[in-house]
């Protein structure tokens, strides 16, 4: 079982979320607390989608390889898919 992966982020960032909602709702259910819980979920979620981890364009791909041979540098990077 592979304990730290593309997803680790995605599970801490929702036990954390839970546990903020947890704290912010244990004396009562006020107005401010939930718009507040709404704005944190919903940043968290934007972030999440800007910034979750996928792999390139074929397009970009496609150009790295025009460009190789043709006497103009290119950086390969290499990686793992997370």
């Amino acid at each position: 079982m592979q304990l730290i992966n593309q997803y680790s982020l995605l599970v801490i960032g929702v036990m954390g979320l839970g546990l903020l909602a947890f704290l912010l709702l244990r004396d009562g259910i006020k107005k401010q607390d939930i718009i507040i819980l709404g704005i944190i979920v919903l940043s968290s979620i934007l972030l999440w989608y800007v910034w979750h981890p996928r792999q390139d364009s074929l397009q970009k791909a496609e150009a790295v390889q025009a460009q190789i041979g043709q006497g103009i540098p290119v950086l390969i990077e290499f990686q793992s898919p997370y």
